[in-house]
């Protein structure tokens, strides 16, 4: 598997403004995100707006500091999750990861639970010059490029891991712990690979959980031919796809 790159025409300043705001549909958003990776006139063009935005935020007065001296009271801060996972994880999170890993199996592979507000995995497939939403049990072909999104009705933690002919692999996040992710509608996750020359199934596993947990030892339990289920606060969603033998 390799990063991958686009060779899409250059985006318009509207679709990158609407990008920063988050206006685009899951599918414009993964063609733009898609293109940004590949085309370094856009990255650059994106990245000079970054800084004119974050320079007028910063140059904004802070509306909440305002009404506080009105009121003649200092703000009280605002309540949030930690920006980054702690490096020890509890007791009681590693034996949750134990049940993930090795319980068996309670559905055949790829099916997916339906309606409710259940966290989902979302695939995109560029084929060529196409890209179309994947399901599980299409088939792919050496060369497609993937592009991965999320659902999720609140925030969670994630992990993103894939099982093929040639083992088991981590693909997001690249550190130990699942990543903290923001609940969102088809959020793209920055990075997309290129499916490689060996047939077979893709399986792609994603796990959702309350709480963080350390990826590695799902790898694992992937990599023997286990079945990855969910524990007391985790969903897990697998989507399989079928790559065709090289032409």
């Amino acid at each position: 598997m390799q990063q991958l790159s686009g060779n899409q025409p250059c985006l318009s300043n509207l679709v990158l403004d609407e990008w920063f705001a988050g206006e685009l549909d899951a599918e414009a958003r993964v063609r733009a995100e898609d293109h940004l990776l590949g085309c370094s006139r856009c990255a650059a063009r994106r990245d000079a707006l970054a800084g004119e935005r974050s320079g007028f935020l910063q140059a904004a007065p802070d509306l909440r500091a305002l009404q506080a001296r009105v009121v003649g009271r200092t703000p009280r801060p605002k309540r949030g999750w930690p920006a980054v996972v702690p490096a020890l994880v509890s007791a009681g999170a590693l034996a949750a990861i134990a049940l993930i890993a090795l319980q068996p199996a309670n559905r055949p592979a790829g099916t997916r639970s339906k309606g409710g507000t259940q966290p989902q995995l979302g695939l995109f497939v560029k084929h060529g010059a196409r890209i179309a939403r994947a399901a599980s049990g299409d088939t792919v072909h050496p060369g497609d490029r993937v592009r991965f999104t999320y659902t999720s009705d609140r925030d969670r933690h994630l992990a993103l891991l894939n099982r093929d002919a040639l083992g088991a692999r981590i693909y997001y996040p690249s550190g130990p712990h699942a990543a903290r992710v923001a609940a969102g509608s088809g959020v793209a996750l920055d990075f997309s690979v290129e499916l490689d020359a060996a047939p077979g199934v893709e399986r792609m596993v994603a796990v959702f959980c309350d709480g963080p947990f350390l990826v590695e030892p799902l790898r694992v339990a992937l990599a023997a031919g286990s079945r990855i289920t969910p524990a007391k606060g985790c969903v897990v969603d697998t989507i399989d796809l079928r790559k065709a033998a090289p032409e």
